[in-house]
């Protein structure tokens, strides 16, 4: 079946524990030629303490559920104010070299804002411009489509170049810190495992996604980055139930519902090879999604709630993300 898959990301992508690289998913180019656009907001504003999982303490629903002993959420008053947000607009071009091949580009455009209470007083940082390009090739291990039935193994492996800029100064001169700026100046490598299967109306999802990173500019290394995910997701509204490909239902429109668990470890950071303390940790969500699919295009909205925080030390953590995805194929 040569149906539209939509890619809805948790991170880019992304590192949630400290900053926002650029981790984002290539979608499976089941046609010809796919092009994606996907719109990402992330907000860090949330001030955790080490060596404690913080369970649900960034959801609205904080009061009413879980709390665990020794949790530490605020901060000094030194801290009080500081926060990361980043607005990340990716191309995703995906091109079908043969049955099984594929080759693909992801341009990210960011803006990139920061407010260091501890390190830089009140003074506000931002960022824009082109990030870091990746390239990625896929594979299908395992594909097999039939009336009502649908189900697909791709692995994927790629690179991020260091397209980015990584030169943005303070007011006083000093180079601001590598989670405002636009790039990396790192090379990284990237590797995907993605699987799907389709029965009747219910869809199954599950990928996982690792970066090793290398030093970059200013002698500054981002920790390794696994991000994991899987998810359910029902067709509540589908004008063809026996699952035939858009070339022969041209106007079948689909309308689904979803709800993924998302998982985001981000290893230490490192500064002229020293460990950054405050850095890396793990970070799990819930994600409620709804799709649209009509005929070659299609829209899918993701909000991402963080229900666990366990970060090494005292960083930032997130509070919210959302994501939204338009595709299109050819």
């Amino acid at each position: 079946m040569k149906s539209i898959f939509v890619l809805l990301i948790i991170l880019s992508a992304y590192s949630a524990t400290a900053c926002d690289n650029c981790q984002c998913r290539m979608p499976s180019a089941q046609s010809k030629f796919t092009f994606s656009l996907n719109f990402r907001y992330t907000n860090l504003s949330d001030i955790y303490g080490s060596a404690h999982a913080h369970i649900l303490e960034a959801s609205p629903f904080r009061s009413a559920l879980l709390k665990e002993s020794q949790a530490f959420h605020g901060g000094d008053d030194l801290e009080n104010g500081s926060y990361e947000r980043y607005i990340t607009m990716n191309w995703l071009i995906n091109y079908r070299l043969s049955e099984r091949w594929s080759l693909g580009a992801i341009i990210p455009l960011t803006k990139r804002t920061t407010k260091d209470v501890m390190t830089t007083g009140y003074e506000k940082v931002s960022t824009f411009g082109l990030g870091d390009v990746g390239l990625i090739a896929g594979f299908d291990v395992y594909h097999n489509s039939r009336p009502n039935y649908s189900s697909r193994i791709t692995i994927q492996a790629g690179i991020k170049l260091p397209t980015g800029k990584t030169n943005k100064q303070l007011d006083d001169g000093d180079v601001a810190h590598m989670h405002v700026q636009s790039g990396s100046g790192s090379i990284d490598y990237i590797f995907i495992i993605d699987a799907s299967k389709e029965i009747n109306r219910w869809e199954m999802l599950a990928d996982f996604i690792y970066r090793y990173n290398t030093e970059g500019a200013h002698h500054f290394t981002f920790g390794d980055f696994v991000n994991y995910r899987a998810g359910l997701r029902y067709y509540v509204y589908d004008t063809n139930k026996n699952m035939i490909s858009i070339d022969e239902d041209p106007d079948r429109f689909r309308m689904a519902m979803g709800l993924n668990l998302d998982g985001e470890w981000e290893g230490h950071e490192l500064e002229s090879d020293e460990i950054i303390d405050n850095s890396g940790g793990h970070t799990v969500l819930i994600s409620p999604n709804v799709l649209f699919a009509w005929s070659k295009f299609s829209i899918g909205l993701n909000y991402q709630l963080p229900i666990i925080h366990h970060l090494e030390g005292r960083q930032l953590g997130q509070s919210s993300k959302i994501v939204t995805e338009l595709s299109f194929t050819f």
